[in-house]
């Protein structure tokens, strides 16, 4: 039974593990951003937000507040201007997130893309 129960245990913590997988990366909006969101996993499997623009100088703070059923929720914040919206980040393929800006200065679905390196 102990046997089962870590197998089961090990199983689960390998299916998390993929999931933060499909977020991490770098992300272009609509692809005509100003900002790119670069998003990075921790041994902990917690999520860390980086936002930044090649044309804006702007500090654009984001935090994790909760991660659940695959989806990530934060709130961005920009002390510069006062900006605050919450949003949700959701897989949707391996090229593809949605975001949904639910809360704040700010309501709207976009499509963030994933930018390759080469």
């Amino acid at each position: 039974m102990k046997k089962a129960i870590i197998v089961i245990a090990m199983l689960f913590s390998v299916a998390i593990t993929s999931q933060n997988k499909n977020f991490i990366g770098i992300w272009e909006q609509d692809h005509s951003a100003e900002f790119y969101t670069v998003i990075i996993s921790d041994e902990d499997r917690e999520f860390r937000f980086i936002m930044f623009s090649f044309e804006n100088s702007d500090k654009v703070k984001q935090t994790v507040l909760n991660v659940r059923n695959n989806k990530i929720y934060t709130e961005i914040n920009n002390p510069a201007n006062g900006w605050k919206v919450f949003c949700k980040y959701e897989y949707i393929n391996i090229d593809t997130l949605e975001v949904s800006y639910y809360a704040g200065d700010y309501i709207g679905t976009h499509k963030y893309y994933r930018k390759k390196i080469n």
